[in-house]
């Protein structure tokens, strides 16, 4: 993405960043690449973007909840200093870096405690949502970051339906206060920002997505099963990186690379749509034994890939 300085908002190309990438994950999922790398990718990207564009919001308002300072000197600086300051935003862009490591801005709970009162003023006609959505956010967050998470269970399919219909309603609330430009079909670049329904992107409405399913109707994923379907491989490589290195071989194509083809076929083996069966084989290069016989892993596909 092509970075952008929007006024004096010191916050905002990193935001943007943040949140191009969660968009970017959030539209591979629903194309059917829905294994734990781009599940943990698309909410890591989406609680960055979050946390910064809601301290962008709390730095206009010179919201001086926005940080805490430790280890002011004899005179109280640079906390005498922050508060003195009528702009947060140049006052964090104009001090030196020794004096600004010593601000800690605010943690993402004590932000979910004060959400409505930051974005209340820029809500419109159905454009709102809950604590919910940030909680679900910070748990996924968290558990991903610094605890336990199970493959089939983080970011179930309710919860990234939830997340994704609350970044259509927090795009529109960011056009609305201006930390993002509205969608114009002719400005190419702040469009890349956008996700909405002009740009493909519409609510899901409960129980209309899941991961298998996307999966199963991917056209990337049907060509990858069509091509793997009866290929013989031995024990040994009857997993998703050997699986994935076999068809690179098979498919020579610019289209799917190594990490994609990689994300659907780790997908095939977590939600059970690939299996096997056992079939003996002969290898004639065996020079010693030129009649062994091999027992080989003959794939099989579990869903309809030729439609």
């Amino acid at each position: 993405m092509n970075t952008i300085v929007y006024g004096n908002k010191i916050l905002l190309n990193n935001a943007y960043e943040a949140w191009y990438q969660a968009i970017k994950y959030a539209r591979k999922i629903k194309s059917g690449l829905v294994s734990l790398q781009y599940r943990k990718a698309f909410v890591s990207n989406l609680h960055n973007a979050v946390e910064l564009f809601f301290k962008q919001l709390m730095l206009d308002q010179n919201d001086y909840t926005v940080a805490t300072v430790k280890n002011v000197d004899k005179d109280g600086e640079p906390l005498r200093a922050y508060y003195n300051s009528d702009n947060l935003n140049s006052f964090f862009k104009e001090l030196a870096e020794e004096k600004r490591n010593k601000f800690f801005s605010i943690e993402f709970n004590k932000i979910k405690d004060k959400y409505e009162d930051l974005l209340k003023p820029y809500y419109s006609e159905g454009i709102n949502f809950s604590l919910e959505e940030l909680s679900i956010l910070q748990t996924c967050r968290n558990n991903e970051t610094h605890f336990y998470i199970d493959q089939k269970s983080f970011l179930t399919n309710a919860d990234f339906i939830k997340l994704n219909n609350f970044m259509i309603k927090f795009y529109y609330i960011l056009c609305n206060c201006n930390l993002i430009m509205p969608y114009d079909e002719k400005d190419g670049l702040m469009n890349e920002l956008a996700y909405c329904a002009a740009v493909g992107d519409n609510v899901l409405k409960k129980d209309s997505f899941s991961y298998k399913k996307a999966l199963k109707y991917s056209s990337k994923a049907k060509t990858i099963a069509k091509i793997i379907y009866g290929r013989d491989v031995l024990p040994q490589y009857y997993n998703p990186i050997s699986i994935t290195k076999y068809f690179l071989e098979l498919f020579k194509s610019e289209n799917i690379m190594f990490e994609e083809a990689l994300g659907y076929i780790q997908s095939f083996f977590d939600f059970n749509l690939i299996g096997y069966k056992i079939v003996n084989g002969l290898i004639e290069r065996d020079i010693e034994c030129p009649d062994r016989q091999y027992v080989y892993c003959r794939i099989t596909i579990k869903f309809k890939y030729d439609q």
